[in-house]
Parts: structure tokens; C-alpha cells; sequence
């Protein structure tokens, strides 16, 4: 091909340019010998066009390389947008739905139905971006969208590792209301208190957590019937956002004296204590325990706590103090009245459950010469006073 054709086949300035790079990345003997004249002479192209593309090949040229794997595509702003709009809108007003501890989280079952709806319409995000979008790790969101796992399927899941389809524009889906699927494993109250708990009914015009007197009592019931996630999470939220003093014994028991929760128990687990206690003679062996009541009168709710001491013999009932909550002058008040109804006589024995409002060092004393005896030994007792 002589040069007259390359100047009315190609672009005269852009060969030159491109030579002008190509000679430059050459050891100097080869420069030697492809001189800029040369060049010049070669393409009939202008020595300051040529160097002008010479200076921005350095910069076009990486956008030109494409990684190895699958190329990523461009998402269009508004369907990112919606997506992130829904799922904040869901977590508000569903509190509970995520809870993170540290690098770990929890996720309700209807959050993850949720995004599997979401996932299903939007057919022009990977996995991997959609996955950046919620903030949900890409290995756990590939475990949602598997065929038979909350709704996902490999023929209809929009999101998937192949290559997206045709964009649609990705927006929100509502909220499916499918129901969680039954198990006739009953859990143990460890794993109920690590599942998230059924819906509560609220009706409109509830004076429960209206006329509730003590502050606490009232956050944590307000707090309560707005949440979907597991109650240790919840336990956290009260102690973390809102400065709840109480424990986590005092305030699943709170709830479900008010009937917001029922823990889930085993059936025929065998307790710590059976066929090892042992009746002895009236006088000898007391035991002492504290419980959450809630009384509606006139439209009000009050919630107290109610601490008994029986004679284990003869069943009799020695005190009965109503207090506000159980704690160690709950329990002092009760020992006392025990005393006086026993006309001073203490016990061999007193036993208490494990709850560390019941063996300080002040009731120890207190009770002397009585022996205090946990409910339980050898077991740990519940967190919190």
C-alpha cells in the first residue's frame, strides 16, 4: 500500500500519533531507525496533530482493557435509588428486622422474604450489586435467592450470577405476606429468645402503655410491640438506645405478665431440682421468690412486683410485700415480715432463685443464722436483678 492510499484509507493524524506512542515505548537503537520524520513522511500527517494524540493515548488506552470475569453494567441512578428507599423504609418501620453485633447480623424471616421480593424485580442488578445496594453479604444473599429458600427460585429469581437481562428499572416491592413455614421441633427458651418474636395485635386505644406510671415499664412495652426482631436483640436495644436498667429476666417477665410474650418451652424437659427436694418440718426450710403483675382498674394499668416467703413444710405463708420492682430491698422487705409472722424465729434455710439481687452480701447477713441456698446449684442463674 504506498502512502497516497493510506492517507485516503486512514486518518492521517491518528496513525501518526499512534506510531508516535508505539516508537516511544521502543529501545533507542529501533528509535534510531523509526525517526519522527519518518513517520511523518509515512502518514502525511501534521507534526503537532500527531503529537497532540500521542499525549492522550496514555490516557485513553486503560479505558479500553476490560478485567477478567463478567463485565459489570451500569445501573441506572433512580432504580438504585428506589431500592435503597424501600429497604430503609422497611427497616423504620420495622425495628428489629436487622441486628448486627459486630461483623455478625440477624435477619428477621419477613425482611428476607422482602428482599427476595425486591430482588425478583429488579432483573437488572446482579448479585453482587444488589448485594452493595442492601448491605447484606453477597454469600448470604445467594442463600436467600436459592430455589425452595424464602420464596427464591433459579428460573424466576431476577438476580442471579449470569448475565442481567433486559433492564426494567428496579423499584420497591410491598411487603408479601407469606407465613413462615411450621416445624414440629419445639426450640429450646434459649433459641426462642434468639428467633424473632410473632406480630402483636395492637388495637387503636390501648391504656397500657398510656397509664403505665413508671417510666421504664412504659418504654419497654412501648418499644416492644413495635419490634420484630429476637428478644436477646431486643434486650440489647433497651440497654444500648434507651439506658434500661432492668435485666433480662425482669423484662421478659414484665412482658409476659402484660401478655405481650410467651417464651417457648420444651415439653418434657427434665428440671434441675426433680426427685431431689425434700420436705423436712415446719420451720426448717423457707423459700422466697418475686413475680410481675399487672392489674387494670378504671381504665389504668399498674404493674408491680410481688414478693412471697412460704414454709415449704406446712405451706404456710409467711409474707406477701408488693413492691416495684424485685430487688434487694423487695427481698429484705419480704425476710423481715417472714420473721414477724414466725415470731422471730428464722429458719435453717432460705432459697432463692439465682438472680443476683437475691445473694448479695447485705441479704447473706441480713438472714443469719439462716443458711441462703440457691434454687438451682450447679446451673447459671438468669441474667440481670
Amino acid at each position: 500500500m504506498t502512502v497516497a492510499q493510506t492517507k485516503q484509507t486512514q486518518q492521517p493524524s491518528l496513525n501518526a500519533g499512534l506510531l508516535f506512542f508505539v516508537r516511544s515505548l521502543l529501545p533507542e537503537d529501533l528509535q534510531k531507525i523509526m525517526t519522527l520524520d519518518f513517520i511523518l513522511e509515512l502518514t502525511g500527517a501534521s507534526r503537532s496533530r500527531a503529537y497532540e494524540i500521542c499525549r492522550r493515548l496514555p490516557e485513553l488506552l486503560p479505558r479500553l482493557f476490560n478485567p477478567p470475569g463478567r463485565k459489570q453494567v451500569a445501573v441506572a441512578d433512580s432504580a438504585t435509588a428506589a431500592i435503597s428507599s424501600a429497604v430503609i423504609e422497611y427497616l423504620m418501620e420495622n425495628p428489629g428486622a436487622v441486628c448486627r453485633t459486630g461483623a455478625h447480623a440477624r435477619y428477621s424471616d419477613d425482611f428476607r422474604r422482602f428482599v427476595v421480593s425486591l430482588a425478583q424485580q429488579a432483573d437488572d442488578l446482579t448479585v453482587r450489586q444488589m448485594s452493595e445496594l442492601i448491605r447484606v453479604p453477597e454469600g448470604t444473599l445467594k442463600d436467600w435467592l436459592n430455589p425452595g429458600t424464602y420464596g427464591g427460585s433459579s428460573s424466576q429469581a431476577a438476580v442471579s450470577d449470569t448475565e442481567p437481562g433486559s433492564a426494567s428499572g428496579g423499584t420497591a416491592a410491598a411487603h408479601p405476606s407469606v407465613a413462615p413455614a411450621q416445624t414440629d421441633v419445639v426450640p429450646t427458651q434459649e433459641q426462642s429468645d434468639l428467633e424473632p418474636q410473632p406480630a402483636v395485635t395492637v388495637p387503636p386505644y390501648d391504656p397500657l402503655e398510656i397509664y403505665c406510671r413508671h417510666a421504664d415499664v412504659r418504654t419497654i412495652i412501648t418499644q416492644y410491640r413495635h419490634w420484630t426482631g429476637d428478644f436477646v436483640s431486643f434486650y440489647d436495644h433497651l440497654r444500648k438506645h434507651h439506658s434500661i436498667p432492668h435485666g433480662r429476666t425482669f423484662i421478659s417477665t414484665l412482658l409476659q405478665a402484660v401478655g405481650l410474650r410467651s417464651p417457648r418451652r420444651s415439653p418434657g424437659t427434665a428440671y434441675w431440682s426433680r426427685g431431689t427436694f425434700r420436705n423436712l418440718f415446719p420451720g426448717a426450710h423457707w423459700m422466697g421468690d418475686g413475680t410481675t403483675m399487672a392489674i387494670a382498674f378504671n381504665g389504668h394499668w399498674h404493674v408491680f412486683n410481688v414478693q412471697a416467703v412460704v414454709d415449704t413444710a406446712s405451706d404456710a405463708v409467711l409474707s406477701f410485700e408488693v413492691t416495684g420492682v424485685e430487688d434487694e430491698a423487695a427481698v429484705l422487705a419480704a425476710w423481715s415480715q417472714a420473721l414477724r409472722t414466725a415470731n422471730g424465729h428464722a429458719p435453717v434455710m432460705l432459697t432463692l432463685d439465682g438472680k443476683p439481687c437475691n445473694h448479695t452480701t447485705t441479704v447473706e447477713q441480713t438472714i443469719v443464722p439462716a443458711i441462703l441456698i440457691r434454687s438451682t446449684p450447679g446451673r447459671g442463674g438468669p441474667p440481670g436483678g
